[in-house]
């Protein structure tokens, strides 16, 4: 009698871990091959949008992969009672699988179908700001709808959301004052985007040591991209109050006011006819005049004397060009080229000097004795 239970309780036992070897097998083979599978379309794919659908698909089926090779594993092990209560809650898994594959789906659909809307409009207008402002817009939405569906196929979820309802008032407010400088941020891009005081690739200026190129306008913030290649995230909240400097708002021409100070005793006459002359000659200066002044005798290059400093005076050039990239060039390359034709014209540019006076003329005498230094 005790041999037939052990021969039974050794053929059972055979039987789950041959199950169970087949069960891992069959597992890692579905794993291996859905891992294949995606990253092959994954990279015979050109499109950003589609490359991601198939990464973040290749990780779902793997997940499910292994949740359904671990509830298998269990009903090996557990009484029979026990099995209706796995196949409920696979069905859960499974309905919450196929929400989620169809949310990333629908989600990448609208991800590639604003970026070729982006490209095509690029081409034709070039400014696209509020295309991508409304692309986020679109896949926060999809996302939203996903979760809110995976929440209504959980059933323990009902009494959750009874209650949350019952105290919606409370909730509401609560999410409200915590989630206060979050819609704050969406509201401020809205107004940006509707606006539009500044567009993706614009070079503003924020404050002197915040200045770059517009990368990216999202839901809560702008990114702009500085002279260093540093991202600077910036919420869209405080780029909605702050004062900028739009240098691609309108006309992008740029003025470079070049100030240098030449000695009293220097000819101001010649320095200004000096610095007219390097701005005027160099490649990226433009001539911003009209046809009215130009018959007036208004001159192309524009200098004056500002005003008379402590030990210099203060002669300005206005040095104009295409942009304000090319007027920094400009106004590097001229400061340059005038500090060399003031040195051969004989243009004195002052610097700082101090006279020092003693009132007490009698020489100092210092003996240095161990370490010590004593005055006399």
């Amino acid at each position: 009698m005790l041999n037939n239970l052990l021969q039974i309780t050794y053929t059972a036992l055979v039987s789950k871990l041959t199950s169970l070897l087949i069960v891992a097998l069959v597992s890692f083979a579905f794993y291996y091959l859905v891992s294949i599978v995606f990253t092959f379309f994954e990279r015979k794919s050109k499109n950003e949008s589609f490359q991601t659908l198939f990464r973040v698909l290749r990780r779902i089926f793997r997940g499910f992969i292994i949740i359904a090779t671990f509830a298998f594993i269990l009903t090996l092990f557990l009484k029979e009672q026990y099995h209706k209560f796995l196949d409920d809650q696979m069905n859960v898994v499974i309905t919450i699988v196929f929400i989620a594959v169809l949310t990333v789906i629908a989600a990448s659909l609208v991800r590639a179908f604003f970026t070729n809307t982006i490209n095509r409009i690029q081409r034709r207008e070039g400014d696209t700001t509020k295309y991508n402002f409304y692309r986020s817009i679109a896949e926060v939405a999809v996302y939203a709808v996903g979760f809110i569906l995976i929440m209504l196929s959980i059933p323990k979820l009902e009494k959750i959301a009874t209650t949350l309802l019952g105290g919606a008032g409370i909730l509401a407010v609560i999410i409200g004052f915590a989630a206060q400088e979050t819609f704050s941020n969406i509201i401020a891009g809205l107004l940006i985007i509707s606006s539009k005081p500044f567009k993706n690739g614009d070079l503003i200026q924020i404050s002197d040591s915040m200045i770059g190129t517009v990368w990216d306008i999202s839901l809560r913030h702008t990114i702009i991209k500085d002279f260093d290649n540093k991202m600077l995230v910036i919420p869209n909240s405080v780029m909605n109050k702050e004062k900028l400097v739009n240098y691609y708002l309108g006309d992008v021409r740029a003025c470079e006011r070049i100030e240098i100070g030449i000695s009293y005793e220097s000819d101001i006459d010649l320095a200004k006819k000096i610095m007219a002359e390097e701005v005027d000659k160099h490649p990226l200066s433009i001539d911003r005049r009209t046809d009215y002044d130009k018959e007036t005798g208004v001159p192309k290059v524009v200098t004056k004397v500002t005003r008379l400093a402590e030990s210099a005076v203060i002669v300005r050039v206005w040095a104009w060009s295409h942009n304000y990239d090319s007027a920094w060039s400009l106004r590097c390359d001229v400061i340059e080229s005038i500090k060399k034709r003031f040195d051969k014209e004989g243009i004195v540019i002052p610097y700082p000097q101090r006279t020092v006076s003693f009132i007490n003329q009698q020489p100092v005498k210092v003996t240095v004795v161990e370490n010590e230094k004593e005055g006399e």
